[in-house]
C-alpha cells in the first residue's frame, strides 16, 4: 500500500508546476494575496517538518520500512514548500511587496 502512494507521489511530483508557473501565478497576485499565501505555506510548512521528524524518529527506533517511506514522503513535501516560499519571496521583493 505505501508503495503505491509512493508511486503515486513520485508521478505527481513529475508533473509538478515549474518554478517559473509557480512565479506566474504568484505574479498575479496582489501584496496581500502574496502575504496570505506565505502565512499559509508557512503554517504548511511547519506542519510538515514536524511529520517529518516524528517519522524520522519513529522510523529509526522501530526501523520500519512503512514508517521510513513515510519519513522520505514528508521530506519531499517539505522540499516542495520551501521551494515555494522562496519563489514567493522572490516575487513579493520584485513586486515592491516587501
Amino acid at each position: 500500500m505505501k508503495l503505491i502512494a509512493a508511486g503515486g507521489l513520485f508521478l505527481s511530483l513529475a508533473a509538478c508546476e515549474t518554478p517559473e508557473e509557480i512565479a506566474a501565478a504568484y505574479q498575479t497576485r496582489s501584496c496581500t494575496a502574496l502575504a496570505q499565501e506565505q502565512g499559509a505555506l508557512q503554517y504548511q510548512l511547519d506542519q510538515a517538518n514536524t511529520d517529518l521528524a516524528v517519522s524520522t524518529i519513529a522510523g529509526i527506533v522501530t526501523n520500519d520500512d512503512d514508517i521510513l517511506l513515510d519519513s522520505d514522503i514528508a521530506g519531499f513535501v517539505v522540499d516542495d514548500l520551501e521551494d515555494r516560499l522562496r519563489i514567493l519571496a522572490d516575487v513579493q521583493r520584485a513586486k515592491g511587496c516587501v
